[in-house]
């Protein structure tokens, strides 16, 4: 049982305490503003305090300055700066906002903490409008249901190509499943995988597929975003099924 004292400890430290700010992926270096079509992040209304992003391009500041129209933003800001280690405990680190005409027009620091395993950061509102800070530093995929030449941003539309796919079949299998027994190595286990001509766009670009298992009517499991050479990571083995389902399932 914890302390009224640890309690409070736990309060303080930004590791535990802080708020999380989810579905931030326009926030990294590598997003491009779709002038035309975005809402630029602007930090400008940002509370002060800690936060934690949650994206799936790293929780990383870039430490190089991004170009303009970067970040999801106008003016981006970076961090003039190396990220703490875990040994540094909090730390105050300056961070810049890029203009069109310089790296570095306002400075300021903020609080950073490495928190083993991702970064927290103790955040003040910007004072230029449509500024915002830069987290994360790769490509941001297109979302569900949208495509581009890359299946990167920038250019995702739902206006794309489309192809039909030919014939369809669920082929059976036996591939390596857990060792049961060290002398004999791996045991076989089932495996239904999906087979299917490739199809290409006009211009000969390649699409990506969504695969969905359903069992006796019931849709069951959903991969979507895969190239054909990875088609094989879709295959329904027994660990998905077994112990829910019998063979001589539909």
């Amino acid at each position: 049982m914890k302390t009224r004292d640890n309690l409070e400890k736990d309060l303080d430290d930004p590791c535990i305490s802080h708020l999380t700010l989810p579905n931030q992926e326009q926030r990294s270096a590598e997003y491009q503003l779709d002038i035309e079509n975005d809402t630029a992040i602007n930090d400008v209304m940002l509370p002060n305090g800690w936060y934690r992003f949650n994206t799936s391009n790293g929780d990383d500041m870039p430490t190089e300055a991004p170009n303009s129209l970067k970040c999801g933003t106008w003016y981006p800001i970076w961090l003039n700066d190396t990220l703490p280690l875990v040994s540094d405990g909090t730390s105050s680190k300056q961070v810049c906002m890029r203009s069109f005409k310089s790296d570095c027009l306002e400075s300021w620091n903020i609080g950073i903490k490495n928190c083993s395993g991702f970064y927290v950061y103790g955040l003040i509102s910007s004072t230029t409008e449509n500024s915002a800070y830069c987290i994360g530093s790769k490509l941001v995929p297109c979302p569900y249901g949208y495509s581009s030449n890359t299946g990167f941003y920038p250019g995702c539309t739902m206006k794309f190509p489309q192809k039909t796919v030919g014939t369809v079949e669920v082929i059976v299998d036996l591939v390596p499943g857990p060792v049961l027994f060290e002398p004999y190595g791996n045991s076989l286990v089932t495996s239904f995988g999906c087979k299917f001509d490739e199809v290409f766009g006009d211009d000969g670009v390649k699409f990506v597929y969504d695969v969905q298992w359903s069992i006796n009517g019931q849709k069951f499991i959903l991969h979507t975003g895969k190239e054909y050479s990875n088609i094989g990571s879709t295959n329904l083995t027994e660990s998905e099924w077994i112990g829910k389902h019998r063979l001589n399932m539909v």
